[in-house]
């Protein structure tokens, strides 16, 4: 899955911005360290993103771009998403069910996928 430029603003220019991406998560870069299995550090880097670190995160980033299209670009709904309890993640929020699994992302991911698809169908 290729990360592809969007107008969310976890971009600066046509470049992914790790800082911005951690900060639109709305956790701290430990906890996203753990989720993504990117190392802290390199998570406060700014400049460009190499290919094995973006191959780690592009279910992240499509989580964000995907949210970022589905709710039009409102950062608040986004965070409340991501942060609030869902049934579909026996009652965690995706930000929770992630931290149990990195594998997880990739159910949040399908999730959302699926509302979008439902959405496009006029569900």
């Amino acid at each position: 899955m290729a990360l592809q430029f969007s107008t969310a603003p976890i971009y600066e220019g046509s470049e992914l911005s790790l800082p911005k991406l951690v900060d639109a998560f709305g956790i701290t870069r430990d906890l996203f360290s753990e989720i993504s299995g990117v190392s802290k550090s390199l998570l406060s880097r700014k400049g460009p993103v190499s290919s094995s670190t973006r191959v780690k995160l592009s279910e992240l980033v499509t989580i964000y771009t995907v949210l970022w299209k589905l709710l039009e670009g409102d950062e608040a709904k986004i965070k409340r998403w991501l942060h609030e309890s869902q049934d579909q993640y026996w009652g965690l929020s995706p930000i929770q069910f992630m931290k149990i699994d990195k594998k997880n992302a990739q159910a949040v991911l399908r999730n959302l996928q699926e509302i979008k698809y439902g959405e496009a169908m006029g569900a």
